[in-house]
C-alpha cells in the first residue's frame, strides 16, 4: 500500500495495490498544486509478512495561469 499526507508524522490517506509484484507504478491523482505530500510504501508478502519504506517529501508543482 501506498500512504499520503501533508505531514510526516500524518499520513492519512492510504492507497491499496492488491497485486504482489516486484515493482509498482502509481498515479495519485486530487493533488493541490504548490503543496508538499509525504509518501511512505507498505510492503506486504503473501505470507503476511510488512515492511515499511522511508518516508519521502514530494512538492507538485505550480498551477498554470
Amino acid at each position: 500500500s501506498l500512504k499520503v499526507g501533508l505531514s510526516p508524522t500524518n499520513l492519512t490517506q492510504t492507497i491499496d495495490v492488491p497485486t504482489y509484484a516486484t515493482s509498482h507504478v502509481q498515479t495519485v491523482s486530487g493533488l493541490s498544486a504548490s503543496t508538499t505530500y509525504y509518501f511512505q510504501v507498505i510492503a506486504t508478502d503473501s505470507a503476511g509478512n510488512s515492511q515499511k519504506s522511508g518516508i519521502i517529501a514530494k512538492t507538485t508543482k505550480s498551477s498554470r495561469p
